[in-house]
């Protein structure tokens, strides 16, 4: 599961300006899917300022793994292009994911003077965290997240 996962991450964010986003019927949710060797990666989510979302990986459809997250803008100083370039940062983070970071990308990186911090506590098994994107030592934006195994 956890190789499904990176695997799906790099596929869907290393270049996210190109993944295909469907609105689900009442409009109201957004999802993000991938589907490879009987799993399935759906990532179910809001947009605007702050944002809910929830990732469920399913094999052979039943579900098995499941995160959710939710945060968003933490100022109101932070103008929407800002935003966007802030949540862009993140789904690219995303794209870098690897062994030793398979739920969000690395720990650091920066990108254009934004700084990009995620860190968690735990493992794939079962974990919580933040995510946090700061531009001259200001949060601008922080996501919590929280998830693991259901079987």
């Amino acid at each position: 599961m956890e190789e499904f996962l990176i695997k799906a991450n790099r596929f869907l964010y290393r270049n996210p300006e190109n993944v295909i986003i469907k609105s689900l019927a009442g409009g109201d949710m957004k999802v993000i899917e991938y589907n490879d060797g009987g799993y399935t990666y759906r990532n179910y989510f809001t947009e605007g300022r702050n944002i809910y979302g929830q990732v469920i990986i399913s094999f052979k459809k039943f579900p098995i793994w499941v995160m959710q997250y939710h945060g968003g803008a933490t100022s109101d100083r932070v103008d929407e292009i800002t935003i966007r370039k802030i949540k862009l940062l993140s789904m690219k983070n995303q794209g870098v994911a690897d062994e030793s970071y398979p739920i969000r990308g690395p720990r650091e990186n920066k990108y254009s003077g934004l700084f990009y911090s995620n860190t968690l506590f735990g493992s794939i098994q079962k974990f919580q965290g933040q995510e946090t994107i700061q531009f001259n030592d200001e949060t601008y934006y922080h996501l919590s997240l929280s998830g693991g195994m259901l079987v």
